[in-house]
């Protein structure tokens, strides 16, 4: 028994999940803390006060709910995901999404931990599209 106990040990694996509960629109926008309407600028991924990764997406704001931007002058909001790359370590997250540069979405936000997050991670982003 202490040998299959041993290769257990030495074989088993850490793992991590992420539950993804659907949610209609209505829903999320009651979940939510403000909506942004934008275009994507540009990224890059910092290290939190706890250590964890972060990547912070910047986006100039065309529209917005929520935020009261008009009363602190905002034109361009930082909003948060989870994980990244900086010097060598990687996380990924599943759900983060990937933004193009001058792309135009629609995003949800929470405002937590001093900083504005990116919300409904398995619901993607709305990517706003015009037809004529």
């Amino acid at each position: 028994m202490p040998v299959f106990l041993s290769f257990f040990i030495l074989f088993s694996v850490a793992t991590h999940a992420t539950v993804f509960l659907k949610q209609s629109v209505p829903e999320q926008l009651q979940e939510a803390d403000g909506v942004v309407v934008g275009h994507f600028l540009r990224s890059k991924t910092v290290e939190l006060e706890d250590g964890r990764l972060a990547t912070q997406m910047i986006f100039k704001m065309n529209q917005e709910m929520g935020m009261e931007s008009q009363l602190i002058k905002m034109d361009e909001i930082i909003v948060h995901y989870p994980g990244g790359t900086k010097d060598g370590v990687s996380v990924f997250v599943d759900g983060v999404p990937k933004f193009v540069l001058g792309e135009k979405v629609t995003i949800l936000i929470m405002n937590g931990e001093y900083r504005y997050w990116g919300l409904n991670l398995g619901m993607r982003i709305f990517t706003i599209i015009k037809y004529r």
